[in-house]
This record gives structure tokens, sequence and C-alpha cells, in this order.
């Protein structure tokens, strides 16, 4: 007995679908595996054993806190980009009040004017995420090319503790997140910083 003329269309239509699918599906699959296994992973870092970077005169020393970015994996990490994106005053016994709620990009320590970087595996450059001054209860973030928002003006001036969100991108990189806070009380030098 002969197959319908009905079985071969529908097998016709089978295979082609079956096709179809298998060139959208396969592609994305394939993608996704390399990206899983074999793309590069960045980590963010911050470090409160280390002592901080410390800038300015003897009489007015500033210090830097700072996060290192890493890339853990074999492949190169293309245009890794450092944000930050959350800033929150922390009282005592209160609730954490949120100080800055909105993103901007941060400047890498060593080279504020680069946008971006391509990172290899091993090094570990660092970004500056907020400055402290000791001759005043001041503290600012170190934003990309400098300055903030004038709405912002003024809101930096308290002692205590702060919690600094950053959040680090990247071509064909999952986000990373790191969350750190910094003490001063404006009497003991330097500011402590703890990973939150």
């Amino acid at each position: 007995m002969q197959p319908s003329i009905w079985f071969e269309i529908t097998k016709i239509f089978v295979t082609c679908g079956a096709g179809f699918l298998a060139g959208i599906t396969v592609p994305i699959t394939l993608r996704w595996l390399t990206r899983r296994f074999l793309g590069p992973k960045i980590t963010v870092a911050f470090d409160a054993d280390e002592v901080p970077a410390v800038a300015g005169s003897s009489s007015n020393p500033r210090v830097y806190f700072r996060a290192k970015i890493r890339n853990v994996k074999s492949h190169v990490a293309r245009e890794c980009r450092p944000y930050l994106t959350k800033i929150e005053l922390v009282g005592s016994r209160g609730p954490i009040q949120s100080v800055l709620d909105e993103t901007f990009q941060l400047g890498w320590s060593y080279d504020d004017k680069r946008d971006a970087l391509d990172l290899p595996r091993g090094p570990h450059p660092t970004v500056d995420v907020a400055v402290y001054e000791r001759d005043q209860p001041l503290f600012y973030p170190c934003l990309r090319g400098g300055g903030l928002p004038t709405k912002f003006n003024g809101i930096f001036s308290s002692i205590g503790t702060c919690r600094f969100t950053v959040l680090v991108t990247g071509h064909d990189v999952d986000p990373e997140l790191l969350t750190f806070e910094v003490s001063y009380d404006g009497k003991n030098w330097p500011p402590a910083g703890k990973v939150v």
C-alpha cells in the first residue's frame, strides 16, 4: 500500500520545520555553551585588609577605596566597564537610607580617561570607588570624568558608614556586583572598609 499524498506533505513540513528550528536553536545553544564554559568570567573584589591608596598632602591626606577586577578564565573579557549603582547611608539603629540610586560610570584607577578595558586572564586593574579626606567629614565617589550632577551637592558630607554597590559589565560577560561598606567617625584615620 502506498502512503497517501497527505502523509508525504506532512513529512515535508515536519522535516522543514525541524530543520528551521535546528537552524535557530543550534547557534544560540552553541553560543550559550561557549560563553558559559569557555568564555571570560570577571570577578570584583574589595580587600578590607589591604591598606587603601593614600594621596594628597601630609596635612590633608586622601584615602582611595578601590575595587579589583579580574578575569578568571582564559578568554579575554572585552570592553569591561565599572559602574557605581548605589550609595547608602547605614544608620547605627535606623534603616538604610539610599543616597544615590542612579548609575554612573567609575574611572579606572590609573587611567581615568579610558572608557573600557579588555582584560586578559591574570592582571587585576583597580577602580577608584570613593575617596575620603581626613580633615573634613567628606567623601565623594570617583566618577569617570569627575564631577557629579548638582542635585547631589552636599549629600556626601556625613560621618558614618556608607555602603557602595559596584557593577562591572563587559561584552559577552555576565555582569558582576560588589557591595562594600566604609566607616569613618571623623577621628580614627584611615576609615575602615569591609565587604557586605
